[in-house]
C-alpha cells in the first residue's frame, strides 16, 4: 500500500514540477527545445524524490503512531482502514491544515490559541474519517484524540525547535 502511495506522490509530483520547469524555461528561453527535456526531466525527477521522501517519511511515523495507539489500546482497527485514515490524515495535514492554520493565525495572534484551535480540527477531521471508515465511535474517539494529541506534540516541538535555533 505504501509503495503504491509513493508511486502516485511520485507521478503527481513529477508532473507539476516538469510542467513548471518546462513553462519557465519557454518563458526564459524562446527558442526552448528538445536539448532542454532532458534537464527538465532529471529536475523534476529530483525534485519529486525529494518530495516524495519528505512526505513519506511523515506517512510512515503516522502510520506508526496509529499502529501502536491501535495495538497499546487494543482497538482490533483493520490494517485497510488504519491505511485509510493515514491517508486521508496525511492528505489533510499537506493541504487543508495549512488553510486552517493561516485563518487561526490571522483571528488570533496567541501561539497557545492557534495550537488549541488546531488540535480540536484534527481530532474532528480524524474522527469524522474514523465514522466514515465505519469505526465505532469509542474506538474514534480513542484514536482521534491519541493521534491529535501526537500531531500537537510534534507541531510543539518543532516550534520550540525553531524558537531555540532563533536565539
Amino acid at each position: 500500500m505504501h509503495l503504491g502511495l509513493a508511486i502516485i506522490i511520485f507521478l503527481l509530483s513529477f508532473i507539476v514540477f516538469f510542467i513548471f520547469i518546462v513553462k519557465s524555461e519557454k518563458k526564459e528561453n524562446h527558442d526552448y527545445n528538445e536539448k532542454y527535456l532532458l534537464s527538465s526531466v532529471v529536475a523534476s525527477a529530483v525534485l519529486s524524490l525529494i518530495s516524495t521522501a519528505i512526505i513519506m517519511f511523515f506517512v510512515f511515523i503516522f502510520t506508526g503512531a496509529a499502529a501502536f495507539i491501535n495495538s497499546l489500546f487494543s482497538l482490533d482497527i483493520d490494517k485497510n482502514q488504519l491505511g485509510t485514515l493515514v491517508i486521508a490524515t496525511a492528505v489533510y495535514m499537506f493541504t487543508a491544515d495549512h488553510l486552517f492554520t493561516a485563518v487561526i493565525k490571522y483571528i488570533t495572534e496567541s501561539a497557545s490559541m492557534r495550537l488549541v484551535f488546531l488540535f480540536a480540527l484534527r481530532f474532528i477531521f480524524i474522527f469524522i474519517v474514523c465514522l466514515f471508515l465505519s469505526i465505532s465511535s469509542v474506538k474514534a474517539s480513542i484514536i482521534s484524540l491519541c493521534l491529535a494529541v501526537f500531531l500537537l506534540l510534534v507541531e510543539i516541538i518543532y516550534h520550540s525547535r525553531k524558537s531555540d535555533e532563533k536565539n
